[in-house]
């Protein structure tokens, strides 16, 4: 649960999956949740989980036969190190600059860094990566709330490599998959959430390729809100206000 105001002093609540809404707050954020209050704004949200409660065996079972053929050689010829911060404000500077190169790569926004300050702030970001001769080739990003480790990003610089390296770094990231599954399923989660899956009508050929490298990993699909609420006077007029200047802005655009 993360608390946070902005510059007009509007308090907003940022609660994710099954967590608890507690009071204090003009504006409701929910983040993947099954049941939202009446008259919220709705947005659905499809994921893939993987249930930690399952033997590690299991688990593996369930990855299709490349994901397993990747992770074996991983583990076995690739010299590869494995972090697993709990402690991520050490290197969040270090995440954030990695990121952003893959971003730019990528076309994406930049990272969002006083977001993921916030989320570390408050207990609920943890960080990954895989190491090959004291050089990252992979960073994972994750938040962790009510027993459940949701990715927020993954990040790889490959498309400047050669074919070997691309091939390394495709293994790299699968292997700090299984690792990270593993030592969330240690520390006791519950559910392992790649955080987000794109519907087929959509018809993105990029997120249908990410579809896929997450189904290699078997999982369960599940359907969830995002939502927003106000539930204070100040909170219902803000929301307001950004709905008018949404629409007026959509207005100016349709008359260009």
């Amino acid at each position: 649960m993360i608390v946070f105001s902005n510059r007009w002093g509007i308090r907003y609540r940022e609660v994710w999956f099954d967590e608890l809404v507690t009071g204090g707050q003009d504006i409701v954020v929910g983040c993947q949740r099954i049941g939202c209050p009446q008259g919220a704004k709705l947005t659905p949200f499809h994921t893939l989980v993987i249930d930690l409660g399952l033997p590690p065996e299991d688990i593996f079972k369930a990855f299709n036969e490349g994901t397993r053929y990747e992770v074996r050689r991983a583990e076995k010829s690739d010299g590869l190190a494995f972090e697993f911060d709990i402690e991520p404000q050490m290197h969040l500077n270090a995440f954030c600059i990695f990121y952003d190169a893959f971003a730019k790569m990528k076309g994406l926004s930049p990272a969002r860094v006083e977001h993921f300050w916030r989320y570390a702030d408050a207990g609920h970001l943890l960080l990954t990566r895989i190491v090959k001769d004291d050089e990252p080739l992979v960073w994972h990003a994750y938040i962790c709330a009510a027993g459940r480790a949701r990715l927020l990003h993954s990040a790889s610089l490959f498309r400047e490599q050669d074919n070997a390296r691309r091939n390394l770094i495709g293994r790299a990231n699968r292997y700090l998959h299984w690792l990270d599954i593993l030592a969330f399923k240690d520390r006791g989660y519950r559910l392992y959430d790649f955080g987000g899956w794109s519907s087929p009508e959509l018809g993105d050929v990029e997120k249908l390729r990410i579809n896929a490298f997450k189904e290699g990993f078997g999982g369960r699909l599940v359907s969830e809100f995002n939502c927003t609420y106000p539930t204070s006077a100040k909170g219902q007029l803000m929301l307001y206000a950004k709905q008018m200047k949404t629409m007026w802005q959509q207005t100016r655009a349709g008359k260009r």
